[in-house]
């Protein structure tokens, strides 16, 4: 290029990123947020920001219109990220191995390493094919073999058969695929393989066909079912961050356009800000292309805000002497572009490519020069671009066009959307870039500056868009077999084109795609968009109902409940058998509340039709539902039902869950015994189905019950067998969950060293997944642990860091809960502190509907009088309240904490007969409670005051 813009000005947002990167080179992460409109020189600041980071790892990401609903289509570009995200949702051909039927292996592909021998797999496979033959007659041939977890499909031909292993679950589309490439490999040479001699020249076109089939990705569908959305989400983002941080660093992470980004790419962004070590994250976005929702997420996430402010007068000058040198411009001329431009440093640019090109400045005899005439500004940048635009050829506007529908494209799609030979784009492209419009990095083509890409977008005709996207669409289509994430930016092009049946097709896989990735919003916006084409134009197509259902599993997904309801009530008005839906309609009034409503829809699903299984569904439903109101006999009545229903329909899953039903329904009515015997069933079952997910939700409650019941061992096994489960399935937010278990029964245990490394383990996992309110109560529960151990200090700055975080939130019950808690540290540091936090929780309890923390507070309030060396009073608000702890709030161990607390009371002043007496009240109801922990620390003091009489 002849000239290319050039940074002016700036200088203190390059400072700021400057020792950011300075303090990234010494171990320090970050992340800094660049906000500015259009042309306000984003990118340039980026690619400075860029050429100084020597040393410096660069990962890019970046995000585009046409991505907008591809969960983290961004990301993709990092290597390793999108296998890692995907892993586990895509089946394919492993091998394929093509027989005659003679037994002979005519060829081989293979995509995974394998210790089969190719030629004895042949021969046992005709062997086999050829037993089942004469044992049970007829013609064809076995279509399946399955050996442990390897399934092997076989399809045959006339002349010869196809055996392919399928690694991961076998895809709907696989056979299909497997007969059309054996019809088409006959076709062509099936006669070869009578009398092949070996010559593998005479059966070489079999191999790329072979090659196809191992290329391929079946995507798995994705139940959305009794599933955690966000655990699901924490899984992926576990996995990108483990992919982007075993890169080398340290590293800079540069995210531009994040008004283009998805919404799980924003999660995404959070995520690693918040866990990736060794890392400066430099985003750019422009705040008036975003959602609100977006801008406020934004806001909430810990980083540096440069906001770019238009360019002063001189600066704008500085732009144009830097872009055209040597020049000798008048000052009239540079203050008119300074004036005009508003400091946007894009639109002096191209005002300045503009002048250029009409001759207003112009070159003479090796100096830049404005000619005296006239100069009429454009009053936008979209009319100046535009007037450039008007400039091109036919050819040249044909390209930039179909660059813009297409948004960056490669060399090739553009050639073959174009309709011209390589050496003819090849001129065209080269014309572009002379012209700044077009940049090339390799085979990759795109705009110099996306606010081009908008206009040129913006002024294409309506009727032209659709030819054009119609034709990227075919262009695209042809040459990826419309597969794998292809569907993307075929669903983007179709959906935009007059192809409705594609626009339908291609959204829907989209949105099947999406949900894979557990992305609910992004798939909500394809199936939105597939919806909106059967409305529009074809309302009775066969796949509404399909769109509809899934739609409202997605909107109950995203607490979207109105919407979802309305979906599912679609669904209903041309439903053949509506009892599945009916269930979900009920599901979503269970969950809101609404239980009448919902046990209203649960009938009328159990009178339609329908598969058996959901009228087990339904039933466990209204078991939920009756043990929530309080009829436990109702709920196991119905629990039974599932029971029956799921053993009848040999679902070995649903058996699980009615297990497990059944077992909280038991829990319920205080039969632990009997909820126990459920769970070992629910953990059985769920074993038997290969589903860990369930088996560690059983041995979760499993452990609760054995804490309730004292036996502290048994909890401590199963929670810990629970963990284990959930590390294999990579479930980070349950572990959490069990982790903050593990350390309330350490803690009754008595190992106050397990006790607090299980919490701080759970600590870590609720900070880095963002779960603050999760964080709070574990920074809560450390906190008392340390009061108990005598550890004030440690204790206050714990519960200090847990108010901080309620406070932060809104959450005055939490924040309530923290005061009574803080009082009990500063009744040995500091009295100004205890009783300052002691008012302010009263204040909190007595104006809110919390009246449940009120033991909490009976016992701050004895501490603190007593602290206050009012032990009268101490011992009054112990008398007054006392009983109503137990009683009144059932709070049994809260009841125990200000026994014990009024006790130590009792001893530092001198009465240790009164003391021993509550200890051994304390022993006793422990002993009844299976409070293990506070029953040895009561006779173990009961037997120190005894020898020291």
């Amino acid at each position: 290029m002849e000239c290319t813009p050039a940074i002016f000005g700036r200088k203190s947002e390059l400072y700021r990123i400057k020792n950011l990167i300075d303090g990234l080179k010494k171990g320090k992460k970050g992340t800094v947020f660049i906000e500015g409109e259009r042309g306000m020189g984003k990118t340039t600041l980026v690619e400075k920001a860029v050429s100084q980071a020597e040393g410096i790892e660069i990962l890019r990401v970046n995000f585009l219109p046409d991505r907008k609903n591809i969960p983290l289509s961004g990301f993709y570009d990092i290597p390793g990220v999108r296998e890692a995200i995907l892993s586990d949702k895509e089946a394919f051909f492993g091998e394929i191995f093509l027989i005659n039927n003679y037994g002979i292996l005519i060829a081989h592909e293979s995509n995974i390493e394998s210790d089969m021998d190719e030629d004895i797999l042949g021969s046992m496979l005709t062997a086999v094919q050829e037993f089942v033959k004469d044992s049970f007659g007829g013609e064809g041939g076995l279509g399946k073999l399955e050996y442990g977890e390897k399934k092997i499909l076989i399809e045959h031909g006339e002349n010869s058969f196809m055996a392919a292993v399928i690694v991961g679950e076998e895809h709907p589309r696989m056979r299909g695929d497997m007969i059309k490439a054996l019809e088409e490999i006959e076709k062509k040479m099936g006669d070869i393989f009578l009398e092949w001699d070996g010559d593998v020249e005479k059966i070489a076109g079999a191999v790329p066909l072979l090659r196809r089939l191992t290329d391929k990705r079946y995507l798995v569908r994705t139940s959305l079912e009794d599933i955690n959305l966000q655990s699901e989400q924490i899984k992926i983002l576990e996995r990108l961050l483990s992919v982007i941080d075993g890169t080398n660093g340290p590293r800079m992470l540069v995210m531009e356009d994040l008004h283009w980004a998805d919404e799980f790419s924003l999660l995404a962004l959070e995520y690693l800000s918040r866990n990736l070590e060794n890392s400066l994250i430099l985003a750019t976005y422009r705040k008036s292309g975003m959602e609100k929702r977006a801008v406020r997420f934004l806001d909430s996430v810990d980083a540096e805000k440069i906001i770019l402010s238009p360019l002063k007068s001189e600066e704008i000058r500085e732009i144009v002497t830097g872009m055209f040198e040597p020049s000798a411009f008048s000052d009239d001329f540079l203050n008119k572009i300074a004036a005009d431009s508003g400091g946007n440093p894009f639109y002096a640019h191209e005002i300045l490519l503009s002048f250029r090109e009409s001759g207003i400045i112009y070159r003479e005899k090796g100096i830049w020069k404005n000619s005296d005439e006239e100069t009429r500004m454009p009053k936008t940048i979209s009319e100046l671009i535009s007037w450039r635009l008007d400039h091109l050829e036919r050819n040249e506007l044909n390209v930039v066009e179909l660059l813009a529908a297409a948004v960056g494209a490669d060399i090739e799609t553009l050639g073959d959307a174009v309709g011209v030979d390589g050496d003819f784009l090849a001129n065209i492209l080269k014309s572009l870039e002379e012209k700044d419009i077009l940049i090339r990095n390799g085979s990759e083509v795109k705009f110099y500056h996306s606010g081009v890409r908008e206009v040129v977008y913006d002024e294409m005709s309506q009727r032209w868009r659709l030819t054009t996207h119609r034709k990227l669409g075919e262009v695209i289509e042809e040459r990826t077999g419309g597969e794998g994430d292809a569907v993307y930016r075929l669903a983007y092009h179709f959906s935009r084109s007059l192809d409705r049946e594609k626009g339908i097709r291609y959204s829907c896989l989209a949105g099947e795609r999406a949900s894979a990735s557990y992305a609910a919003r992004e798939a909500i916006g394809y199936y939105e968009v597939a919806l909106s084409i059967i409305e529009g134009y074809i309302p009775g197509h066969p796949a509404k109902n399909e769109v509809l259902e899934r739609l409202g599993e997605l909107y109950s997904h995203t607490g979207e409940y109105d919407k979802a309801l309305r979906s599912f009530e679609n669904v209903l008005k041309s439903c053949e058998k509506p009892r599945r839906i009916y269930r979900k309609i009920a599901e979503i009034y269970r969950k809101t509340g609404r239980y009448e409503e919902a046990l209203e829809n649960c009938e009328k699903g159990l009178e339609s039709d329908g598969e058996d299984i959901e009228k087990g569904r339904i039933r466990s439903i209204m078991g939920a539902i009756y043990l929530r109101k309080g009829e436990a006999g109702k709920a196991m009545e119905c629990y039974k039902e599932y029971l029956d229903i799921s053993r009848e329909t040999g679902n070995i899953g649903e058996e699980s869950a009615a297990y497990r039903a059944m077992g909280s329904a038991h829990f319920h009515k205080r039969e632990v015994e009997k909820a126990i015997e459920m769970w070992e069933k629910s953990m059985l079952t769920a074993e038997k189905a290969g589903d860990l997910t369930k088996k560690g939700y059983a041995l979760i409650n499993l452990g609760v019950a054995y804490r309730n019941m004292g036996k502290l061992e048994d909890a401590r096994r199963t929670q810990e067998e629970a963990l284990e489960m959930m590390r294999k399935t990579e479930d980070v937010y349950v572990q959490g969950q069990i982790l903050n278990n593990l350390g309330t029964i350490y803690y009754m245990l008595g190992d106050f060293r397990k006790q607090v490394g299980a919490w701080e383990e759970s600590l870590r996992i609720k900070k880095r997944i963002g779960d603050v309110v999760g964080a709070a109560n574990i920074y809560n529960n450390l906190g008392v642990a340390y009061y108990e151990a005598k550890k004030h200090e440690k204790s206050a700055e714990y519960l200090e860091k847990s108010l901080e975080i309620f406070e932060k939130v809104g959450d005055v019950r939490g924040m309530a809960k923290e005061l009574c808690n803080l009082v009990l540290p500063y009744s040995r540091l500091d009295r100004h502190k205890m009783i300052e936090r002691l008012e302010m929780a009263e204040r909190y309890i007595d104006s809110g509907e919390i009246e449940d923390l009120l033991p909490l507070l009976y016992r701050a309030r004895m501490v603190a009088l007593a602290a206050s060396d009012d032990f009268e009073g101490a011992k009054r608000e112990f008398e007054e309240h006392i009983d109503d702890v137990l009683g009144k709030y059932r709070d049994v161990e809260e009841w125990l904490h200000i026994k014990m607390d009024f006790s130590e009371i009792l001893m530092e002043k001198g009465y240790m007969e009164a003391a021993k007496k509550e200890l051994e009240e304390i022993s006793e109801a422990a002993g009844k409670y299976g409070m293990e922990r506070y029953r040895t620390i009561a006779l173990e003091i009961v037997k120190k005051l005894d020898s020291e009489k």
